[in-house]
């Protein structure tokens, strides 16, 4: 095994695979996250769907009342 030393710091590789693996996982969640986040602010801010959403579940409510 082989160690890269850099201004008294030691650095292993397997250290290295470890923090890309981690790297990658964090970058994945970060969009992931990100992704929720927009499509949250989309339906927000479309006030036509929230309307009708509620328009929807306004009906409903008055069906399972009726019955």
């Amino acid at each position: 095994m082989t160690i890269k030393t850099t201004k008294q710091i030691e650095i292993l590789p397997i250290a290295v695979s470890t923090y890309q693996k981690v790297a990658v996982r964090l970058n994945k969640a970060l969009c992931f996250v990100s992704s929720v986040v927009l499509a949250e602010r989309f339906v927000l801010r479309n006030s036509s769907e929230r309307k009708a959403r509620k328009m929807a579940l306004w009906s409903d409510t008055q069906a399972r009342q009726d019955s």
